[in-house]
């Protein structure tokens, strides 16, 4: 087991390194003040180097409480959202697949495979949105946001800290799915980065992006962040104080992003959360 572990923390690292240079080459490659022409219903802005030119619809999705927001209002067509999505592949798809070559365990199994069909949905979703961003209606998904981003990673962090709190009181205890017996390192990564990285993608981005656009920022977050409180109603065997505490940071974490247009806020005040329940 350790030898196999030890292969999954070297693709890991591997596989963020290359992240790292990707996000590094599309941010070199973007200029928000670059600002050239005003399209329909927005601005595009241009990241030269083969990258964009991107278009933001220049709307305040809190003008839009409970109606719909114009068309393209949340998009992908951001700077980082191919560095999202290997992200995303890198710290989900990754270990999950992992679980399911190499754990004998049917649960984890069970687990590992039912988190990669909920994996799949945004996946897809984001992957033809980037090749043809702004042009479906049916959804809207996003990625990180157009710019300061060490303000939205300071917000997630600010978003996380009292539900950190009250895991540190036991109060709002995090079960973990993901407990591989021997493979210490292993259960961090599915528990603190897999998970909520999939979670995140599922709720906040493509259920609470699509109906805000659709029906208003108000319904968005408490829908999405209802049915994030539902699907830890097993893990939470149906306790109803942990399940208001998720709905609870659902909502919280879901207008932080809804500010950014990002799920970067998200991603930070998540895998934080998780981090202070399972470590």
């Amino acid at each position: 087991m350790e030898v196999f572990e030890g292969i999954l923390v070297q693709l890991l690292l591997v596989g963020l390194l290359m992240v790292i240079f990707l996000a590094d080459r599309e941010l070199r490659n973007f200029s928000p003040i670059s600002w050239y022409e005003e399209g329909i219903g927005g601005y595009s802005f241009s990241g030269g180097g083969g990258y964009g030119p991107y278009t933001m619809v220049e709307v305040n999705p809190f003008d839009y409480p409970f109606e719909s927001m114009p068309s393209g209002t949340f998009n992908p067509d951001q700077p980082l959202s191919v560095t999202n999505l290997w992200l995303s592949v890198i710290l989900a798809f990754l270990p999950l697949t992992w679980v399911l070559i190499v754990i004998p365990d049917m649960d984890l199994k069970f687990f590992a495979m039912a988190y990669l069909i909920l994996f799949s949905a945004p996946s897809i979703v984001s992957g033809i949105e980037i090749l043809d961003p702004v042009k479906s209606r049916g959804v809207a998904v996003v990625s990180f946001g157009y710019g300061a981003f060490l303000k939205q990673m300071l917000m997630g962090l600010l978003a996380a800290m009292p539900f950190v709190y009250l895991c540190s009181l036991n109060i709002y205890k995090i079960s973990t799915l993901f407990q591989i017996e021997g493979a210490y390192a292993a259960t961090a990564i599915l528990s603190v980065l897999a998970v909520p990285v999939v979670e995140e993608e599922l709720f906040r981005d493509v259920v609470g992006f699509s109906v805000a656009e659709k029906l208003g920022w108000v319904p968005g977050a408490l829908f999405s962040s209802a049915l994030f409180a539902l699907f830890h109603s097993y893990v939470y065997s149906l306790s109803l104080h942990l399940m208001l505490l998720s709905f609870a940071f659902g909502v919280v974490v879901q207008i932080i992003d809804y500010k950014y247009k990002s799920v970067l806020p998200g991603y930070i005040a998540h895998i934080l959360v998780n981090a202070s329940a399972v470590l």
